[in-house]
């Protein structure tokens, strides 16, 4: 890459730069809710398809922990894009003096035509994922006791049946060794 002849060429090579790293920036934020929902699914279906009936609480939250590492990310590049944009904004500010340019068109309550509210959107995206995460950490959880529990009632059910048959069959060697 070539420097730029003057300030104005440098500008605008830098306005445009920073135009396509906000579109890049763009794409990966909404890559997060899509990673976030496939990571969710995958963790689910492994946790799911296992054998074991005895979750820990850990185990269990993995859903719940990769939708905030992704919500986090989300976050950040949504503070990247404001951060660039508020930059452009200020580099339109040095052409146009009547506050022309895109940056500024949304900055002075402009509406993005078919965006309006996509990141309350995605965060609505989010907020949901991570719920029905919790939801459903808690159902494998109570299962995961009420099985265990279970479990545990039919061993005591079981131990019960297996010291009456001890004790019949001492009573019956007992009775036997007596009539001898």
């Amino acid at each position: 890459m070539t420097a730029p002849d003057n300030s104005d060429d440098f500008l605008v090579a830098e306005y445009n730069r920073l135009s396509a790293e906000i579109a890049e920036l763009n794409k990966e934020s909404s890559n997060c809710i899509t990673f976030t929902l496939s990571a969710s699914v995958g963790l689910w279906t492994w946790l799911l398809s296992s054998e074991t009936t005895a979750y820990t609480s850990l185990i269990i939250a993995l859903p719940a922990m990769a939708t905030v590492m992704w919500f986090v990310r989300w976050l950040m590049l949504a503070q990247s894009m404001g951060e660039i944009g508020f930059y452009l904004a200020k580099t339109e500010l040095l052409y146009f003096e009547n506050r022309h340019g895109w940056e500024n068109y949304i900055r002075l309550g402009g509406k993005r035509t078919g965006m309006k509210g996509v990141g309350k959107w995605k965060l609505a995206y989010f907020v949901l994922i991570l719920g029905l995460n919790l939801v459903m950490a808690c159902k494998v959880y109570h299962s995961s006791l009420v099985a265990q529990s279970e479990e545990q009632k039919h061993r005591q059910e079981l131990k019960v049946v297996v010291e009456k048959l001890a004790d019949l069959l001492t009573k019956g060697i007992k009775a036997e060794n007596q009539s001898r």
